[in-house]
């Protein structure tokens, strides 16, 4: 994973920042490539998780 110098960050290693950076770097640098199946996958397995990774990052007032 590149150094994180972004606070919050690196607070949560347990996220995985990396692929998410990855992902999104993905969709905005190759968009037609994009494979709709996979992103929707993705969408459905790990996106609730994550959501949910979040909403305590935020109730714990840590972001």
């Amino acid at each position: 994973m590149p150094k994180c110098t972004h606070r919050p960050l690196a607070n949560w290693p347990e996220v995985d920042w990396f692929k998410i950076q990855g992902l999104r770097h993905r969709i905005v640098q190759d968009y037609g490539n994009i494979d709709d199946v996979q992103i929707h996958r993705i969408a459905n397995k790990y996106v609730p998780p994550l959501v949910e990774q979040l909403k305590k990052i935020l109730e714990a007032g840590e972001a």
